[in-house]
């Protein structure tokens, strides 16, 4: 496109329209993560694959941004160590933070339960590391997050368990035989913490398709945060939460303005109100009442 200059007028809000042509230049999308910033005077905009974490220093744990959706696969492909590649430099990236922990690999005195009597949806689950690669046989690999499955349930009939890598966001299909169990929930790595952050809840709407209506955040005890989640109503925002409490220090929920309208610490809410959090729970979709505060 030629150089010259297109004009936009601020809103009230802070905000600008990026002409659609401008966005295919630069390749972005609805969902992209932008990337602000200032320089010399002139504000920049930039689509990011990683989100910077907490104090911005080197050592900054760095989290992915996870697709809301995307293909199962039968087992997650594991990509090289070695090599220059975005993927193996984000593996690496991913491997030094993990490495902060003494657990090098997780055993069954790890886990809260082991075996097929108990169900495992909705849990950070451990793999057994024979099911692994033996490159990949240590503790950042073994984590994930079960969304679901028939082989999830109690005594199951069914194999399949339908997972969320925490290592690196990759979705994948394991069989309920290679589950060593439910990971104590003290013994989640800040890395995996931040990662689980950002899976949004199974079942969750197209973003192509609705608007969102909420944000979901999760923070460390030291006040560390990745990227949020775009929840598309009340259902969406009680799956995160339901998700997220028994493994996050802080769970925020804010409204499309950035407004806090929930806030739950160690697994208790301190906002809003009962009365106000009672109605909210009472939304319906579509066409429900709205959270107002």
């Amino acid at each position: 496109m030629s150089g010259k200059g297109i004009y936009k007028v601020l809103d009230d809000k802070g905000r600008v329209l990026i002409p659609r042509q401008l966005r295919a230049a630069a390749g972005m999308s609805r969902g992209d993560i932008i990337k602000l910033g200032v320089q010399k005077g002139v504000v920049t905009a930039k689509k990011v694959d990683l989100i910077e974490v907490g104090d911005q220093s080197p050592q900054a744990v760095e989290a992915y941004v996870f697709s809301p959706s995307g293909p199962w696969k039968s087992k997650p492909s594991f990509p090289s160590r070695r090599g220059s590649s975005p993927s193996s430099k984000k593996t690496a990236r991913s491997k030094e933070a993990f490495l902060v922990t003494d657990k090098k690999i997780f055993t069954p005195e790890d886990c809260i339960e082991t075996g097929r009597t108990m169900s495992i949806a909705g849990r950070v689950v451990a793999l057994k590391p024979s099911s692994l690669p033996p490159e990949y046989r240590d503790g950042e690999h073994q984590l994930y997050f079960c969304e679901g499955g028939g082989g999830s349930r109690p005594n199951p009939i069914g194999r399949s368990v339908f997972t969320v890598s925490l290592a690196n966001g990759e979705r994948a299909r394991w069989n309920r035989g290679d589950v060593m169990g439910i990971l104590k929930p003290e013994l989640l790595p800040d890395t995996a913490r931040l990662h689980l952050s950002q899976i949004r809840p199974r079942g969750t709407l197209d973003l192509k398709e609705r608007e969102p209506k909420y944000s979901g955040y999760s923070f460390l005890p030291d006040g560390r945060y990745a990227a949020g989640v775009w929840l598309c109503g009340e259902k969406e925002v009680k799956d995160y939460i339901e998700m997220q409490k028994d493994y996050q220090h802080q769970v925020m929920i804010c409204d499309r303005d950035d407004f806090c309208v929930l806030e739950m610490v160690n697994g208790e809410i301190i906002h809003p109100s009962p009365k106000v959090l009672q109605d909210f729970c009472q939304g319906r979709e579509p066409g429900g009442q709205n959270m107002n505060l």
